[in-house]
């Protein structure tokens, strides 16, 4: 699904806005995680597991990070957060380029001799 398609924008956008606005405060950030968790794997359903793994890491290292600030070791947070931002770095491009959507592997237009 792409963000200016007729689907997108009359369909999909208004449905979560009237979900967003009826759910309980309480629920809210679940249902946003859920509908977003559907737009990002309308085109390829693999990516949800992706998406599953990188929130899953994401929120170990921060609860990690919140036990190292608590125990007074700024050092070892850093650490944790910068684990946490390496692995997001290296795995988005890396699905890229596994054949899901990797530009390179399937041009759109004819090479230019």
């Amino acid at each position: 699904m792409v963000f200016s398609t007729p689907f997108f924008l009359f369909t999909y956008f208004p449905l979560v806005l009237a979900i967003h606005a009826i759910t309980p405060l309480k629920w809210r950030n679940a249902v946003l995680l859920v509908v977003n968790l559907i737009f990002y794997g309308w085109k390829k359903p693999a990516y949800i597991l992706i998406m599953f793994a990188s929130i899953g890491i994401d929120y170990v290292h921060g609860l990690l990070v919140e036990k190292a600030k608590g125990a007074g070791n700024d050092k070892r947070a850093k650490r944790y957060v910068i684990q946490s931002i390496a692995f997001t770095a290296w795995a988005s491009p890396l699905c890229l380029c596994w054949g899901w959507s990797c530009p390179s592997a399937s041009p759109s237009t004819p090479s230019r001799p």
